[in-house]
């Protein structure tokens, strides 16, 4: 079954790989803070999902640094919703929560920042798994912020 899998994958256009699937998953994000009644948020993830894809078909550096302002744009954006809601309820009210919040923050941080510094994870080999990876607990975590 692997086997078949990773040629599916090996045979896809060099521009149509796990990421460009993965980032998919920022379309639920979009949804559920719609839902929500954030246009923002939702107006953010939106804009992230379609960075992405743009990025990932037409590889050019300026694709690329749109791609990275959007994705600031949302992490502070999440990050401001964070801590509002901190400051509201207390670290202590959904303490659990908060604390997959915060982890999946660190571990994408982490997947990305120190894989670049190292050469692996998002930039090592398998990069485009672990960069799929990090789409998913990145989204979870946001997910998070608007459940709390």
């Amino acid at each position: 079954m692997r086997d078949r899998i990773e040629e599916y994958f090996n045979s896809l256009p060099d521009d149509y790989t796990i990421t460009f699937y993965s980032c998919a998953v920022f379309i639920t994000n979009a949804i559920n803070a719609l839902v929500m009644n954030n246009i923002a948020y939702s107006s953010l993830f939106t804009g992230l999902f379609i960075t992405s894809v743009l990025m990932r078909m037409y590889r050019n550096i300026y694709t690329i640094i749109l791609d990275k302002i959007v994705i600031g744009l949302v992490v502070l954006y999440g990050g401001k919703l964070f801590l509002d809601k901190l400051n509201n309820d207390g670290i202590f009210k959904n303490l659990l929560l908060n604390a997959v919040i915060i982890l999946s923050f660190l571990l994408t941080i982490f997947l990305y920042s120190y894989g670049y510094i190292v050469g692996s994870y998002c930039f090592g080999e398998n990069g485009e798994v672990w960069h799929g990876f990090m789409h998913c607990i990145s989204s979870v975590g946001h997910h998070l912020i608007l459940f709390l």
